[in-house]
């Protein structure tokens, strides 16, 4: 009859607390038995044999041998050390392979068109398949061709108007300006 008079939350309560007492109890119950097993398979009978105890074998690590990079070695002439750095941004710079002086070895620079704000690697990717692999070649098109190319491949919500902005900032090398420039949009778009 006590459990009659109570009213509906307090029951509630009272069987969430039984409950609650259950769960430690079976817990305690579990370490219990894990404490006891855990004793049952270091305890040997007497008179039987104790087998020893595997010792621990302790081994030298083997000495690493580090190659010796040599430094660049200093441009032997004046004119050598002159020649303006060649700028990686302009589309007809090309990088020749050591030891190969044929036309088939000029292959051009790719420049990261991820540095773009709104172009990620997806979308690098589908450039590059569409013939835009620079940052003056990115910067010579316009945002209809690039919209429609990010159309044939799926991507409607892409908003390329500010990309070709971006990328005559990086053609040029001027860092700062198109920093300031990425501050200023939001994934690529004006806000």
């Amino acid at each position: 009859m006590e459990n009659q008079s109570r009213t509906r939350t307090q029951r509630g309560r009272y069987l969430r607390w039984v409950g609650v007492g259950i769960v430690l109890a079976g817990w305690g119950v579990l370490r219990l038995w894990q404490q006891r097993a855990a004793l049952r398979t270091r305890w040997v009978a007497p008179g039987s044999e104790v087998s020893p105890s595997p010792t621990r074998v302790e081994v030298e690590p083997e000495p690493i041998e580090i190659p010796i990079v040599s430094t660049p070695q200093a441009p032997e002439t004046l004119a050598e050390a002159e020649t303006p750095p060649v700028l990686p941004a302009v589309a007809e710079t090309a990088i020749a392979r050591e030891g190969d002086t044929s036309k088939d070895a000029i292959t051009p620079v790719v420049d990261d068109l991820c540095r773009i704000a709104g172009i990620g690697p997806k979308v690098a990717a589908l450039l590059n398949t569409a013939g835009v692999s620079t940052f003056a070649e990115l910067a010579a098109a316009t945002p209809e061709h690039l919209r429609e190319a990010l159309q044939t491949a799926g991507l409607r919500f892409m908003n390329p108007d500010t990309w070709p902005q971006q990328a005559e900032l990086a053609a040029q090398g001027d860092w700062e300006a198109l920093a300031s420039l990425q501050t200023a949009l939001k994934g690529g778009r004006r806000v």
